[in-house]
């Protein structure tokens, strides 16, 4: 069924029902990546930050790639800008305000703190000429290959004791599971949020920035705020740095590789001056102050809401 065809009740149905799958498929990836991080002998940041983060950059791959093949990349291009604009303002906001204070215990995630927000801003500055090319694509795409070699050279996983048990598949398993969940939820909360977007009538770019983006970033909320629930916030924070990085070079990267897109630096304006005060905001406790705290959150939302005001005049 087309977004499109469903009525507005069906639409809430959806929506309500991703909505409760989410959540508890985020407790269950929390649960069962602890789990693993321990048998791989890894640290909860980088095991947020390999395995998390790319399986919840699913969603805005599985976007990429059939917005590629469908011929309106543009949808691509604004879903991975919205979500990682979603991701570090609203998302994190909201796992800031809800933890109270987040610690900054990972000395990695302090030193490569700088690299992030290049990464994050690399596809704007690719994009300032209006095309991301094939190269720009190959380019996005060495970027994240090298990113992942850094984090693994550095923090390399090696089997525990434990893990040479055949127990050892059961959380796996289960979170596997739970990733699937994931994103089962975030595709009907998509579809529903594409539904209403769609009657609006606006541009597939601007659809992918506001709807789907905000959609397929509930992944992240999910996981991070159950993370934090639970006192493991070096999952919240590798969950968040590791979505950013996937978003902006590995989704990007393929989907400029199966076509090309063009977008006009008009569009990129509102989304780009975001993401640079968003980074800031992000930067100044990991060299200072060494945690977050709520006035660091509050300051997130208003940036989105900002930005969501911002784009909405572009409606109609």
């Amino acid at each position: 069924m087309h977004p499109a065809d469903l009525g507005v009740v069906s639409t809430i149905a959806l929506f309500l029902t991703g909505l409760i799958l989410l959540i508890l498929s985020g407790r269950g990836a929390v649960a069962h990546l602890d789990i693993l991080s321990r048998q791989f002998q890894l640290g909860r940041f980088q095991a947020a930050f390999v395995i998390m983060a790319i399986s919840t950059s699913l969603p805005e791959l599985f976007v990429g790639i059939s917005s590629a093949i469908a011929g309106v990349p543009a949808l691509s291009a604004g879903t991975v800008l919205g979500s990682n604009i979603a991701d570090i303002t609203i998302i994190f906001g909201i796992v800031v305000l809800l933890a109270g204070r987040l610690l900054i215990r990972t000395t990695f995630l302090r030193d490569a703190s700088f690299r992030f927000a290049a990464i994050a801003l690399l596809p704007f500055l690719l994009l300032l000429d209006g095309v991301l090319s094939r190269f720009d694509g190959i380019l996005l795409l060495m970027v994240f290959t090298a990113s992942l070699w850094h984090m693994l050279k550095h923090h390399p996983a090696k089997l525990s004791p434990l893990g040479r048990s055949s127990k050892r598949n059961f959380p796996l398993m289960y979170f596997l599971l739970s990733v699937a969940g994931l994103l089962i939820a975030a595709h009907l909360i998509v579809t529903s949020s594409v539904s209403l977007a769609t009657v609006l009538g606006v541009s597939p770019f601007l659809i992918g920035l506001l709807a789907v983006a905000l959609g397929t970033s509930l992944p992240e909320l999910a996981f991070e705020t159950a993370a934090v629930r639970k006192g493991k916030g070096d999952f919240a924070l590798g969950d968040a740095a590791g979505s950013v990085v996937c978003n902006a070079t590995l989704v990007l990267g393929i989907t400029a590789l199966l076509r090309p897109l063009r977008i006009t630096l008009d569009a990129l304006f509102v989304p780009i001056t975001i993401t640079i005060l968003a980074l800031f905001l992000l930067l100044i406790p990991l060299k200072f102050r060494q945690q977050y705290t709520r006035p660091i959150g509050i300051g997130m939302l208003v940036l989105y809401a900002v930005f969501l005001i911002a784009q909405l005049e572009h409606i109609g």
